[in-house]
């Protein structure tokens, strides 16, 4: 799949004013990024935290799908005592690839340090990606009221009235503990939307103890390449035709 160069400069400036570098693996995903409007399967997303094993595990928590509801947030999740979760997954529900959200879209994450009988306590700030029709790109990091060790979190989906088209997209999550990418966890990505979702490996921090927060990911590809799916002339990256439901190079 192809994701322009103008969605790179974006998204660089957009790190850039986080204060956070670039690595080389998220270098790589940048280079290929291609911007165009972008037309989205409805989905709708969940997360749940875990303390370092699957009996340690909270329950999932959803948003509402996007072309019903439009904007949402999740109840509050967290592990199965509500106190310092090691880890993260994300969870991206597509029940039909082939019924189309007509609005623009971005993510985002907010942490709080609550309990299960009080979550909504000592919360940071809603930490959103760029918009899909902008090509997505990084939250910054979610974090709490003083940035250190969070127990509770929301995800939430935000959309506004501009019509979008698009091939594909996926989620990604990151852990970091306190703001040096050398202590921070690598992205763990959801299968993509197309493809029919899916729920992402386990993120954590570098030691896999009590992360301080965690950002996201919507990487947003704007065409099919060769051998890929297509349902029309316009779905294929240029340079390709759309037969039979996959793209080819033209001869």
């Amino acid at each position: 799949m192809k994701t322009s160069w103008i969605t790179f400069a974006m998204i660089f400036g957009f790190l850039a004013g986080c204060g956070n570098d670039v690595t080389d693996v998220e270098q790589e995903y940048l280079s290929t990024i291609k911007q165009e409007h972008v037309q989205a399967p409805d989905f709708k997303l969940g997360i749940r935290l875990a303390d370092g094993s699957a009996s340690t595990a909270g329950a999932w928590k959803y948003t509402y799908y996007t072309a019903n509801q439009g904007t949402s947030v999740s109840e509050f999740a967290c592990d199965s005592n509500c106190y310092d979760p090691n880890e993260m997954q994300i969870d991206l529900k597509v029940p039909n690839t082939s019924d189309l959200l007509t609005k623009d879209f971005s993510i985002g994450l907010r942490a709080c340090d609550g309990t299960s009988s009080n979550p909504e306590q000592y919360c940071g700030s809603w930490k959103y990606t760029p918009w899909a029709s902008d090509g997505g790109g990084m939250s910054d990091v979610a974090t709490d009221s003083n940035g250190v060790d969070p127990n509770t979190y929301q995800i939430g989906i935000r959309t506004r009235s501009i019509p979008i088209t698009t091939h594909d997209f996926r989620v990604g999550i990151k852990a970091y503990d306190g703001s040096l990418e050398k202590w921070a966890g690598p992205w763990q990505f959801t299968p993509t939307a197309k493809s029919g979702g899916g729920v992402s490996p386990w993120a954590t921090d570098a030691n896999g103890i009590d992360p301080n927060g965690f950002r996201l990911w919507l990487i947003v590809w704007s065409c099919a390449d060769v051998n890929e799916l297509c349902n029309d002339g316009h779905s294929c990256c240029e340079g390709l035709y759309c037969e039979d439901g996959t793209c080819h190079a033209i001869r």
